[in-house]
């Protein structure tokens, strides 16, 4: 054991002697901090519905604007009493014609600034600054635009069935003014009644609204938490359905849900009512600190893979180059504790690298956006709701989802143990690491689901069925914080554990083997 240890000793002196690990040690550290720092600098923070801003004096300038743009356009008005016949009786209407080009939105605009001069109370309920507000006077707008392009029909096609219409939107009008002028969810919950299959927001049912003004009973929420919490809302109503029909969307056709996956969908909805619950934990500015710990994470991922295959795959190749392997093989040490001591080195430098890296990344976003916006890793522990920090969370997860990395830089090591050259073993080892990504690029074929889970590589990726919950600590359907290359493959945990053994200990194996023959010359 001593002996192990002194040559493993002598083994990580070595790898810090090496130039080259040096230099793309401290490139790869050099974007893990500064990254984060730069993209805040270059892009700058902007807050769109936090911006100070004279609501009044802006409306009162785009006003104008409208004005201007409706006498350009030809805007002209025409009044008519119409007859319609409804129910088999005939009802005289006064009624208007708008007439000119790109009217109806100018228009609707024009009518809801002036109501908003004339009658709102921007002091008590900023539109820019409650969510309720702002999503009210969306639908007002809304709502009196699709007025206006009605009133464009011309009065010899108007029947009871454009009237219907046009009451319909007139109510919805009314009731969407109420909602913003009165500030009251009642009515917003019956303005979204009206809403459009394909309208901006009618995916939030009125149960959605209902569930977020409870959480919310003064209208106090912010725009950007609101949205957040529609898309938990959304979520969960999302997650509850799969879990009542037993059947998991995964692949070309949908499969029976598993004890296991019931499981994860059960804690989904615990994790998501707790984030609905406590909606003040998550924001705009904790989506930007997750997305940069993301691209940040990419980019040094591939320093990573980089310095680690030329850690390993130099490792043999570059002793023979200088001939100090000559030392080590003639002294009176067995070659399996000259090739154990190897394994330990390299295997330090993976997991030193890699938590390093992510601790650097996760460093520089703070200093970028603030500590406190970097949200918690959450999972569900003895039925309740846990949270992991996210330095620690991201450590863990790094560690796991660097495995591909890490086989790699065991494949560098293999070939370095055969062919004796570094250029040959590194280049081999990261032109192979390339065909890491064809199982989910095989994803979009029409091949069968059961044939891609036993896709050669897609069982490496295990984070995915270790932190089944990773989604859930940005609302945003684009977004893929830890973006896993083989996420939706359905084998199971033990499977890809088995997988992953097998292949590192066969690669391994093939590595002490080329290392025990007694060729070195």
């Amino acid at each position: 054991m001593n002996k192990i240890k002194a040559l493993y000793v002598n083994e990580m002196i070595k790898i810090f002697h090496r130039p080259a690990v040096i230099i793309v040690a401290a490139v790869a550290l050099c974007i893990s901090f500064l990254f984060p720092i730069l993209l805040m600098i270059v892009e700058g923070p902007y807050d769109f519905y936090n911006e100070e801003t004279n609501e009044r004096e802006k409306i009162e300038s785009s006003l104008k604007d409208y004005e201007k743009d409706l006498i350009n356009a030809g805007f002209k008005t025409t009044k008519q009493d119409v007859t319609i016949e409804v129910d088999g009786q005939k009802k005289t209407i006064p009624m208007t014609l708008y007439i000119g080009n790109d009217i109806p939105n100018l228009l609707s605009n024009k009518i809801v600034y002036e109501d908003l001069l004339a009658n709102y109370d921007f002091a008590k309920y900023p539109t820019r600054k409650t969510w309720l507000a702002h999503i009210a006077l969306v639908r007002y707008n809304n709502f009196e635009l699709k007025r206006i392009n009605l009133e464009m029909t011309p009065f010899e096609e108007r029947d009871a069935e454009w009237l219907k219409e046009y009451d319909r939107f007139t109510a919805a009008r009314d009731v969407a003014r109420k909602a913003l002028f009165e500030h009251d969810y009642k009515y917003y919950i019956e303005a979204v009644k009206y809403l459009e299959q394909g309208d901006y927001g009618s995916d939030y049912t009125p149960e959605m609204i209902k569930r977020l003004a409870d959480t919310d009973p003064n209208g106090e929420l912010g725009v950007e938490d609101g949205y957040y919490i529609l898309y938990y809302l959304s979520q969960l109503q999302e997650t509850q359905s799969k879990l009542d029909a037993g059947l998991d969307a995964a692949g070309n056709l949908p499969r029976i849900l598993t004890e296991e996956k019931k499981e994860i969908l059960r804690n989904t909805i615990k994790i998501l009512n707790y984030e609905i619950d406590n909606h003040n934990i998550y924001d705009e500015k904790s989506t930007v600190a997750l997305t940069l710990v993301y691209l940040t994470g990419k980019i040094s991922g591939y320093a990573l893979l980089v310095l680690l295959i030329l850690i390993a795959g130099s490792s043999v190749s570059q002793e023979m180059a200088t001939g100090s392997i000559k030392s080590l093989i003639i002294a009176p040490v067995k070659r399996w504790k000259i090739f154990t001591a190897k394994l330990l080195s390299i295997v330090t430098c993976m997991v030193v690298a890699s938590v390093v890296l992510t601790l650097c990344s996760i460093i520089g976003t703070g200093f970028a956006c603030g500590f406190d916006k970097l949200p918690p890793y959450l999972y569900v522990s003895g039925g309740a709701v846990k949270a992991v920090p996210l330095f620690l969370g991201k450590i863990i997860f790094d560690l796991v989802n660097n495995i591909p990395t890490f086989f790699y830089a065991f494949v560098g090591f293999m070939i370095s143990c055969y062919t004796k050259n570094t250029g040959v073993s590194v280049g081999t080892a990261i032109g192979l690491s390339l065909f890491h990504e064809v199982p989910s690029m095989l994803q979009s074929s029409d091949l069968p689901q059961r044939i891609l889970d036993f896709t050669p590589l897609a069982g490496m990726d295990i984070a995915s069925k270790l932190f089944p919950y990773y989604s859930l600590m940005v609302a945003d359907e684009d977004f893929d914080m830890f973006s896993l290359s083989n996420s939706s493959f359905d084998n199971s945990l033990m499977f890809c554990t088995v997988y992953i053994i097998v292949i590192c200990f066969t690669v391994l194996f093939i590595a002490f083997e080329q290392f025990s023959k007694k060729d070195i010359q």
